[in-house]
């Protein structure tokens, strides 16, 4: 069964045990998370969905073709739980006629609610609703899974209030026939799934303002949606969900904050799996960063254009910067920027007309400059340019993607206000000082470069690209977790061995924690994975009581950033770690922790936020061997 995106697989089968893992091993795992073969959070071990992850923003990511991607975003809140947050009219209230989790639900567990209509003298109109900000000129697609109950005859109408639309969307569904019976203003349709469930569909038109807009789930009994209710028809109504897409995405579960789908990526130019992305949050301070002909940029002696070639996205909405014929510098730039901190300006670049470089600079002033330029045909850096007391800290990266694009990257520390500048410069000039980092010459009036996808975020680093419009926009952190019965299930207290293989995404200048099992949110008891700060140093700890049992570490990261597999197979008398391939050193006394949750890509206290790219996550409820430990790391 697959819920529109959400894989749900069954325990894998082949040769030996299962796959090259478990053969190596010698033994079946309790729980195994290959997010880069499955890109899901379904654990193949028992083919259940044992994860909870919540990321309260949307995010991009790199799909398989090497373009980026939105992950899906659910805006409505409780998306499983009628019985709270909704607003019920003429709706029974839960436990006399509707019960919250009443049945099975498309994904198997028993979360779905059944919703019936009161018993009325009138007409009336039975109606499940809430209240969402809606944007100008945006295209939303609302989707619910509903069931008819026995008996039931009812249709189910989707109605979108006209409050920001000059029109009124609806659609009546037949979940008899399975059909759309009714449609005005909207694009609708009506997938079924197994056991009697339907997933519902409304794609509206563009809102036509701003502001709070309802949504409706409204049932109707085939003439009208306002009639005489007779206290027991109704509907099992599941997973509700609202999106700024013009298409339907994978189901996204939600409880008291909007929810965004987990992201798995890939590498740019090869379409590799590399896993499950997690990060902390950031946010672009940039405005504008798809549209650079906006006059929040200004321009100095360039020409912008738009719509020429498909941006990283794959859509026709880059800009070409081109230089005019005039002497002096070419650029946009935006002043005013942030002040004493770390911060990281990006951009998406590719060459244009003629053999323009980018110039991607920070400047406080014509002597108090950063400057990086890039060719473009090659991807190739110069070293960065530096004059002045006011940045330090520097550092770049220049990194490929699909169709000739790359990414280009400037970090910095900074003690005062700067200008962030996209510049174009001649390929034999460098900067030269007092010039604000920049090249000045004489343009030719033709030779430009194509940018698009600008970011300013604090930190030492890049992080997944954050579109923006007419404000900053936040991403908000990846949160994952296992805990409850999904964690006791397979987690063994006296004994145990736990593989990773990850990669880091950068250096935050904290400890950055891969996974932990924790008591709660207590540090008190904990196993965990972390790496260093400014290191390649890799870390396999236990604390008991608030007392190390155990660490040890390898400079595990060749060059610095790259892949590492680990692992930890841990017992009261018997505890080791290796690190691609190399044991770290035999502990034979150690108190093993009283845990009940895992947490991946962060501490359980939420503190010491990671960023990484996690291939696996497997675990044993045994102490595998010295030699297994090193054979499954190799």
């Amino acid at each position: 069964m697959r819920l529109s995106g959400t894989k749900l697989s069954s325990i894998s089968q082949s040769s030996g045990l299962g796959n090259q893992l478990w053969d190596l091993s010698g033994t079946r795992p309790s729980l195994d998370l290959p997010f880069s073969d499955t890109k899901s959070l379904v654990d193949t071990t028992t083919g259940k969905t044992l994860v909870d992850f919540i990321r309260a923003s949307s995010g991009t990511y790199v799909g398989s073709d090497g373009l980026i991607k939105t992950a899906t975003t659910n805006l409505l809140l409780r998306s499983e739980e009628f019985d709270t947050t909704w607003s019920l009219s003429n709706i029974n209230a839960f436990g006399s006629g509707s019960t919250a989790n009443a049945t099975q639900a498309p994904d198997g567990n028993l979360t779905a609610d059944l919703v019936t209509e009161t018993l009325d003298a009138s007409n009336t109109q039975h109606n499940v609703s809430q209240v969402i900000n809606v944007s100008s000129g945006t295209v939303y697609t609302i989707s619910l899974f509903a069931k008819l109950p026995v008996g039931s005859t009812r249709q189910l109408q989707i109605l979108i209030a006209n409050t920001n639309f000059t029109v009124t969307p609806a659609a009546n569904f037949d979940l008899i026939s399975g059909s759309v019976a009714f449609s005005s203003n909207c694009t609708a349709s009506i997938v079924p799934y197994p056991n009697g469930w339907y997933r519902l569909i409304v794609t509206t038109v563009p809102a036509t303002s701003s502001g709070l807009n309802g949504f409706n789930f409204r049932f109707h009994d085939g003439s009208s949606n306002a009639y005489i209710g007779d206290g027991t028809s109704g509907f099992y109504l599941w997973g509700a969900q609202l999106e700024q897409s013009s298409t339907v995405g994978e189901y996204v579960k939600t409880t008291s904050t909007i929810n965004s789908a987990p992201r798995f990526d890939h590498d740019p130019t090869t379409g590799e799996s590399l896993g499950l992305l997690v990060e902390e949050s950031r946010t672009n301070l940039l405005l504008r960063s798809e549209d650079l002909q906006d006059t929040y940029w200004i321009g100095l002696n360039v020409a912008r254009t738009s719509g020429s070639i498909a941006n990283p996205r794959g859509s026709l909405t880059a800009d070409l910067l081109r230089e005019n014929s005039s002497g002096g510098f070419h650029e946009l730039f935006k002043s005013n920027m942030g002040a004493d901190g770390i911060y990281t300006l990006s951009v998406f670049a590719k060459k244009g007309p003629g053999d323009r470089y980018l110039n991607l600079c920070i400047s406080s002033g014509p002597s108090n400059a950063l400057s990086l330029r890039v060719n473009l045909l090659t991807g190739v850096a110069s070293s960065i340019y530096s004059e002045g007391a006011t940045f330090s800290s520097a550092t770049s990266s220049v990194t490929p993607f699909a169709n000739g694009w790359y990414r280009v990257a400037l970090g910095f520390t900074t003690s005062s206000f700067f200008a962030v500048q996209l510049a174009l410069s001649p390929s034999d000039i460098a900067p030269t000082a007092g010039n604000f980092g920049l090249v000045s010459y004489v343009g030719d009036g033709t030779s430009g470069i194509y940018l698009w996808g600008a970011q300013l975020e604090a930190g030492s680093f890049p992080t997944s690209y954050i579109p923006t419009e007419g404000s900053t926009v936040t991403r908000a952190a990846d949160v994952a977790s296992i805990s409850g019965n999904n964690f006791s299930s397979w987690y063994n207290q006296s004994e145990g061995t736990v593989f990773a293989e990850a990669t880091p995404i950068g250096d935050n200048n904290s400890n950055q924690f891969v996974y932990v099992a924790a008591q709660g949110t207590s540090i008190a008891e904990e196993i965990f994975l972390l790496k260093s700060p400014g290191t390649n140093s890799i870390t396999n700890t236990i604390r008991s009581s608030s007392s190390f049992q155990f660490s040890n570490g390898s400079d595990g990261l060749s060059p610095f950033g790259s892949r590492f597999k680990n692992a930890i197979g841990a017992s009261s008398t018997s505890t080791n770690s290796a690190v691609n391939g190399v044991l770290q050193g035999l502990d034979v006394s150690v108190t093993m922790p009283t845990v009940d949750n895992l947490v991946i890509g962060r501490r359980a206290n939420d503190t010491f936020l990671g960023n990484f790219l996690i291939k696996r996550l497997t675990y044993w409820p045994t102490r595998l061997s010295n030699e297994t430990l090193q054979g499954i790391t190799q």
